[in-house]
């Protein structure tokens, strides 16, 4: 186990208080939430400047570390954010006026593949409140047309919400969304862990 004191040669661990040194062996290899909590404690409880260097070390590294290892994994899923789509040169207001006339008019025979499609326009256009406001609509749908298919409907919808949600740093939110296509995925043979190769996906991917 390597300590994060050794980042801070000058101050040996006697230095530091009881509860700053239990904290930082498991802050080495493990970044908590409540461990972080503790700490900040400690940082807003004393006046000495290492302390607040510590913190913001651990909250850099926690961030990079956490962030670094779930996208490896969102890499691994079937949704728009991993399908290499071609994005250059595309008219977006056109596409997405185009999306939003096919969802009012009734003319779409699964309206959650436009809605996934306006998740992830939206998202890397930076328009994030519009970007949720269509997931949870394709959530919705899934919940009230697709009851007896649900699970294989999902994998596509909550691929783009772990990747959402990650974009706008929310990566508890994004794990919550893993958790859930792994569960899914167990149930299809063949399945990797994160995403099953179903008609619905092959359908939506195109």
């Amino acid at each position: 186990m390597i300590s994060l004191l050794r980042f801070f040669p000058l101050y040996e661990a006697w230095k530091f208080p009881a509860n700053l040194r239990n904290f930082l062996p498991a802050a080495s290899c493990k970044y908590g939430l409540e461990q972080l909590q503790t700490l900040i404690g400690v940082v807003q409880s004393t006046e000495v400047k290492v302390y607040k260097q510590l913190a913001l070390f651990i909250l850099i590294s926690m961030s990079d570390t956490a962030r670094d290892s779930l996208k490896e994994k969102l890499l691994q899923l079937q949704c728009h954010f991993t399908w290499n789509l071609q994005i250059e040169d595309v008219e977006w207001d056109d596409l997405q006026e185009r999306l939003n006339y096919k969802i009012e008019a009734n003319i779409v025979q699964y309206k959650v593949m436009p809605y996934n499609l306006l998740t992830f326009i939206n998202c890397i256009r930076g328009k994030c409140e519009e970007s949720f406001n269509n997931l949870w609509e394709a959530e919705e749908i899934l919940r009230k047309d697709h009851k007896s298919d649900v699970e294989k409907w999902s994998i596509v919808t909550y691929g783009n919400a772990a990747w959402v949600y990650y974009h706008v740093g929310e990566v508890a939110e994004a794990q919550s969304y893993l958790d859930k296509l792994e569960r899914i995925c167990q149930q299809f043979p063949g399945a990797s862990r994160f995403t099953a190769m179903t008609a619905e996906v092959y359908g939506e991917k195109g």
